[in-house]
């Protein structure tokens, strides 16, 4: 006799069913454990934080070399600042904020970007001569006593010492990057260390001389950048230091405690700010030297916010300062500085024009130079050619550009078209930067007058790069309809007809995209014949120096068509592809591979396509290796599953599966692949099944079992064991469906076989320590539920599977202090109660589940039961082991899972006296002594809902059945009795 006598309750699932769908309170539905972060009745924490209202302080200085000199250390807190980085971190937060608002779709690379730009110019415009330095750059005179009222003269002097008093040094381009760096550094420490405002301000004034040097015309574009980067640092330490004057500090803590907001006006500055604001303004407008003087009233540009309202003074002063910059003697020299003043007026006022216009117009101007003797003689003095030294202009040119044509309407394009046209000089340079500068649609707009703009102009700068910039704007806004034929038709006159391989498919790269977009396969097939004719007659043996092109071109033209089989069938295609090396076929089969999933499945009638592929997907898997690279492995992982997925024979099951067993034998160095294999033949079985309406005949049936064996098979291969054992347990249920139980009950105890070699601690290879206890649970509970519908076996008995789950809990090493075990040992307990009952809650159609088969066995009956007895005694043991612990954490699972029997008891049992005495100790241990639990209260509410469904009987059993009116009355005084248990 068991010690508890546990039988289990007669159960009516459907009005269950019911009752949850209608929230209804009848006592149907298991109370779950909740758990809050705050208790509703708690006291809130108020927000006593309290409104500081800043005010303006009126105390200004007599003396304006006094406090608020911008040259003396006034401020002693320290200042991070941004720039303090190398030159390649990102761009400062203004520029940042502007390159967010896209210009309509376009997306090329670097676009008012000049982070992005600065590092392209870094590595392009380098040089192996010496470079030019002033040796005592920070030479200073120490131990002089000044009198006050010499200050300002002396500080003057110091700032204007002539240059041939000074000695020159040369240094490699290596040194010379450590130098501008090294003075970046010193300006920060001068200004932020030292509070020596002199010194820094000599820094900057020398670091604004360095670009008056063109001695090596080559590296000024690079000079450039790293110089800006310290006059940008200068820019951010005075705007901090005036912001700084409008703060307020504790004095005692010396915390802020009031500063500028962030959209703050002229009204919310001090006088005090005003005048430290004022002040470097005198200061940097009493430099003599017109280049030094003109850069730094660029840099300290954003200050004006601080003096002046609106945006009428800044605009007069960029015009102004546009103005000035036609001083400067050298066009190099002077168009940098233009290029410096645009990056600063985008900066502030990213729509302004009026000032943009004026360096332009100065940018084209500065083109008579070029035709005087003196730049000739530069030019042979230096030792670069015209071309070259055009070149050097085009990173001010292009910033210019980009800045006048955002958001450009079609006049200011004309404008700058028309002034090119007219003074220009038929510059390549010119031209390239207003065809990529200005907004697609107005490119395309203008075609006609661009291409012949291009046949016409000169050659400092390659026809062809010309060309690519206007496919390029062809790509994001094609032109008009009627016109796109004609105009690739006038532009591939002049294309086809270049010598130079590498130029001319330097375009055909551009022009790809255009075609796939704008025309037809047949105009696709074309411009790739006419690129293979060019290769063929091109003299080149090998076609490794254009092989990269070849590999865009065909990318673009899988990525670009939307029907991957007729792009597969262009006569010019694979002849291009049987040009590429083995690497670059590599990842061209990728492209390939990708586009292929991308469309619909392939059918039957394209085998030639199919075996294709196949084999275009061996050489992609052939090419990785346990060497290679994680991202590697994983793009050709994502690319062969893609192409497994894709392959469909429609009804011909058995030529799929037969492509699905040479996947199998072909890619078996990735577990995904496998792991999809197997789901594609579960689905495979799904369709068999649902076309036959589940009646087999022997040709499905027999093809269903090789399904059912090719799961059977692979699935072991896979590395990860839950995943192994979740595609074990849905390959048994697949096979139950099927009725094909033999094979059903092996896969089911290979599941449960699996589940002992998983480890509770596992240490994965990233050395991170995973607990795998909640993922074990949940399996273990799944395939319990699984177990409900599935026919006992007729050998081993209708609790063969059962036992070897309960066996599993049982012996399985959970470890000290876990509640696994008991969770897992209630959760079987509903189990049992769905298999006592006369109908099952879920079914298989067409397998006679146990309700059929046993329910009449009164030895199934007693098995059942007694199965049910050992888990509760094994449950109740594991909770009074769980309460040998003293510390908190056991005493609280204790509880919880006492709680946790308890309900199930209740809910699933006839009860008798043993249990209800069962009940109540569980009771008392779900209580426990220490308030902090709470658990008493989800019990107390399942007795209420039992207590208010006896009273209201609203049970739903069904007053026609004789059995279920029998067990409703026998509830009705158990419930009762329970009731008295807990006091209600």
């Amino acid at each position: 006799m068991s010690k508890f006598e546990w039988k289990p309750k007669i159960r009516n699932y459907k009005t269950e069913e019911i009752d949850i769908n209608n929230n209804d309170a009848s006592g149907t539905v298991k109370l779950g454990n909740v758990q809050t972060a705050d208790h509703p009745l708690s006291n809130k924490k108020k927000n006593n934080a309290v409104k500081v209202v800043m005010t303006s302080n009126s105390n200004t200085s007599s003396d304006p070399l006094s406090g608020s000199d911008p040259l003396r250390g006034g401020s002693s807190s320290p200042y991070v600042d941004p720039l303090s980085a190398r030159m390649d971190h990102q761009p400062s937060l203004i520029i940042t904020g502007q390159l967010n608002r896209q210009i309509g779709s376009r997306q090329k690379a670097g676009y008012l970007n000049w982070a992005y730009k600065k590092q392209k110019y870094l590595k392009k415009y380098t040089t192996d001569k010496n470079i030019p330095i002033i040796s005592n750059i920070m030479e200073e005179e120490e131990g002089k006593v000044i009198k006050l009222e010499d200050r300002l003269k002396m500080r003057l002097d110091e700032l204007d010492r002539e240059e041939k008093e000074q000695d020159t040094q040369y240094m490699a381009q290596k040194d010379y990057l450590r130098h501008l760096e090294k003075l970046n550094e010193e300006l920060k420490d001068a200004w932020n260390v030292q509070n020596d405002r002199v010194k820094s301000l000599k820094i900057v004034i020398k670091c604004s001389k360095i670009l008056g040097r063109n001695t090596v015309p080559q590296f000024y574009p690079s000079m450039f950048v790293l110089v800006s980067e310290v006059l940008d640092t200068f820019g951010k330490l005075i705007y901090k230091r005036i912001a700084e004057k409008n703060s307020k500090t504790d004095p005692i803590t010396g915390k802020v405690i009031s500063k500028l907001p962030k959209n703050f006006t002229v009204h919310d500055v001090t006088e005090d700010a005003k005048e430290v604001c004022r002040n470097w303004h005198y200061k940097v407008a009493s430099i003599r030297e017109l280049l030094g003087r003109v850069y730094l009233e660029m840099t300290i540009l954003s200050s004006y916010k601080f003096l002046y309202e609106g945006d009428q003074r800044l605009k007069k002063d960029l015009v102004r300062l546009a103005k000035e910059i036609r001083g400067i003697g050298d066009p190099l020299i002077a168009n940098y500085a233009r290029c410096y003043l645009a990056r600063k007026g985008f900066e502030l006022l990213p729509d302004e024009k009026d000032y943009l216009m004026i360096l332009f117009d100065d940018f084209v101007y500065t083109q008579q130079q070029f035709e005087e003797e003196h730049f000739q003689k530069f030019l042979n003095k230096t030792g670069i050619n015209r071309g070259q030294y055009m070149d050097l202009l085009a990173p001010p040119l292009d910033w210019i550009l980009e800045v006048l044509g955002k958001d450009a309407g079609e006049p200011l394009f004309h404008k700058v078209l028309d002034r090119y046209q007219k003074e220009g000089k038929s510059s390549a340079i010119f031209l390239n930067s207003i065809i990529s500068s200005f907004e697609a649609h107005l490119v395309s707009q203008a075609a006609s007058i661009l291409i012949y703009e291009i046949k016409q102009c000169d050659d400092s700068l390659p026809k062809h790069q010309l060309f690519k910039s206007l496919g390029e704007q062809f790509c994001v806004c094609p032109p008009e309809d009627s016109h796109k034929l004609e105009l690739l038709n006038e532009i591939w006159k002049f294309v086809t007809a270049m010598k130079d391989i590498k130029d001319y498919i330097s375009v055909v790269e551009v022009f790809i995209e255009f075609v796939c977009k704008s025309f037809t396969l047949k105009e696709v097939n074309i411009l790739m014949k006419d690129l293979l004719n060019h290769l063929k007659s091109s003299g080149l043996t090998t076609f490794e120096t254009v092989e990269e092109e070849i590999q865009n071109i065909l990318l673009t033209v899988l990525e670009n068509t939307g029907d991957f089989i007729k792009v597969f069938n262009l006569q010019q295609f694979l002849p291009l592809f049987d040009m590429l090396s083995t690497t670059r076929k590599v990842q061209v089969s990728k492209g390939m591979l990708k586009a292929f999933a991308k469309r619909k499945s392939a059918t039957a009638a394209d085998p030639v396509v199919i075996s294709s592929l196949f084999d275009l997907a061996i050489t992609v898997h052939d090419s990785v290796n346990a060497l290679s690279e994680e991202f590697e492995k994983e793009e050709v992982c994502e690319a062969l599953v893609g192409f497994v997925n894709g392959i469909d024979f429609g009804m011909a099951l058995e030529k799929q599966l037969n492509f699905f067993t040479d996947c199998r034998r072909s890619f078996s160095m990735f577990d995904r692949i496998n792991e999809a294999l197997v789901i594609k033949t579960l689905n495979m079985i799904a369709k068999t099944y649902k076309f036959v309406k589940a009646q087999h005949t022997s040709k499905t049936s027999s093809f269903v079992k090789a399904c059912v064996s090719f799961c059977h098979i692979t699935i072991p291969s896979l590395s990860n064991l839950f995943k192994r054992t979740k595609l074990f347990v849905l390959s048994g249920q697949y096979a139950v469906m099927n009725n094909l139980l033999p094979q059903a009950n092996a896969l089911f105890k290979i599941a449960i076989e699996t589940i002992t070699n998983i480890p509770r601690i596992e240490t994965l290879p990233d050395n991170t320590v995973v607990d795998n206890t909640e993922e074990l649970v949940s399996m273990i509970c799944w395939i319990s539920s699984c177990f409900v519908s599935v026919p006992g076996h007729p050998e081993q008995g209708p609790f063969y599977l059962m036992r070897g789950l309960l066996n599993l809990i049982q012996e399985y090493n959970w470890g000290t202090g876990s509640d696994a075990k008991i969770r897992l040992f209630i959760y079987t307990l509903s189990t049992l109660s769905a298999l006592s009952q006369q109908t099952l809650p879920y079914r298989y159609t067409g397998v006679s589940s146990n309700d059929e088969l046993f329910m009449e066995d009164d030895d199934y009956k007693e098995q059942l039961i007694a199965i049910g007895n050992t888990i509760i005694e094994k449950a109740v043991e594991e909770i009074l082991a769980l309460g040998t612990d003293e510390d908190f954490s056991s005493k609280k699972k204790q509880a919880l899972c006492a709680a946790e029997l308890l309900n199930s008891i209740v809910f699933l049992s006839s009860l008798n006296n043993k249990l209800l005495d069962l009940i109540g100790k569980l009771y008392t241990l779900a209580k426990g002594d220490d308030k902090a639990f709470k658990i008493f209260a989800h019990v107390k509410n399942a007795v209420n809902t039992l207590a208010n469904a006896e009273r209201t009987q609203v049970i739903g059993y069904s007053s026609k059945d004789p059995i279920m009116k029998k067990q409703f009355k026998q509830d009705k005084q158990q419930f009762a009795i329970v009731c008295q248990v807990f006091g209600q």
